[in-house]
């Protein structure tokens, strides 16, 4: 027991040693890297970010969310729209957007937690293709297929280096608060609800409320990596919220590792970057990109950051085995 608490803790500090090496990186990016990579940075911070709130759905709770691009999209034609038709200032707007997008959440949240595995995502899918429609028809508010350009921002971000310190902050600001949720007793429960929804209520807990509190908490995040988007660009579109988007959101989480709170961002990291070279390569882009996810959904289930698990495990085994002198991997 003492061996396998040492070894516990030895993954913690390893974990925690990654995570300030990469802290440090981030903040270095700006003086690092040029305009260019630094965009791409940032389109993985925001996309890291949605797809972590799909993945309290995801692989904490053993939901599959096919539709969270409609909880982006209303965040971001939210701040669009405010910004640019009202003198409301960017912190108020940033409120009133976050808080629409937990509105549309709560309400969806409260039909789609019933249901389980298949029906959830088609529900999902179906409400999101509902959002992308009105957005496409109210012209005179969203502008249509032609979206939202030219939107008013302030000075502050006028500076490159500005924007990505304020998308990088608010990231690790959103980061940090879903760390705490998914390690509280709530993130514990859903995790026990995703292994056996029946058994968790026969322990008299509401495995719907539960569900559908981490619905709203996934889709108020989501809104929050949209109006991240509209600061970063200064225009949205509806393509933003179209099917296709959902699939990224849950395609970067199977590539980075669904089973691991980080395993999104570096998935979106991944993901960005390697959709930019591919298209920089070639015009069939999403031949090699469908090749890419067959191949790691194939050989890593687990994602990216699968891998790392696997060989810490290895490497304690055998330490376990070196030290009791008894066979190299003692512990299945």
């Amino acid at each position: 027991m003492k061996t396998m608490n040492a070894s516990s803790q030895g993954k913690k500090r390893l974990g925690w040693f990654f995570g300030l090496c990469a802290l440090c990186l981030l903040l270095a990016l700006p003086f690092l890297l040029q305009r260019f990579w630094l965009t791409l940075a940032m389109e993985g911070l925001i996309l890291g970010l949605a797809a972590t709130a799909v993945n309290v759905l995801l692989g904490y709770g053993g939901g599959m969310p096919f539709g969270h691009a409609a909880f982006y999209i209303a965040g971001a034609y939210a701040a669009g729209i405010l910004l640019k038709q009202t003198a409301l200032s960017p912190l108020i707007v940033f409120v009133i957007a976050a808080i629409i997008a937990l509105a549309l959440g709560t309400v969806i949240g409260a039909v789609c937690s019933t249901l389980y595995r298949f029906y959830f995502a088609m529900m999902t899918l179906a409400f999101s293709m509902l959002v992308w429609t009105f957005v496409r028809k109210l012209d005179w508010l969203t502008g249509g297929d032609n979206g939202l350009t030219g939107i008013p921002i302030p000075d502050f971000f006028n500076s490159f280096e500005n924007t990505y310190f304020f998308v990088l902050g608010i990231v690790l600001l959103s980061l940090f608060i879903l760390w705490i949720l998914v390690n509280s007793p709530f993130g514990w429960t859903l995790r026990a609800i995703r292994e056996n929804p029946n058994r968790v209520s026969f322990t008299g807990v509401n495995v719907f409320l539960l569900r559908w509190v981490a619905f709203m908490i996934s889709s108020v995040f989501c809104g929050i990596a949209g109006i991240l988007f509209v600061f970063y660009s200064r225009s949205v579109f509806p393509d933003y919220g179209y099917w296709l988007k959902s699939g990224d959101m849950v395609t970067v989480c199977l590539l980075g590792g669904m089973f691991s709170f980080l395993g999104p961002i570096i998935g979106a990291m991944i993901w960005v970057f390697l959709t930019s070279w591919i298209n920089s390569v070639t015009h069939y882009h999403l031949l090699p990109l469908g090749i890419v996810i067959c191949v790691v959904l194939l050989l890593l289930p687990d994602g990216i950051t699968g891998i790392s698990r696997k060989l810490f495990l290895s490497a304690s085994k055998g330490r376990l085995g070196t030290k009791t002198g008894q066979a190299k991997f003692p512990i299945t």
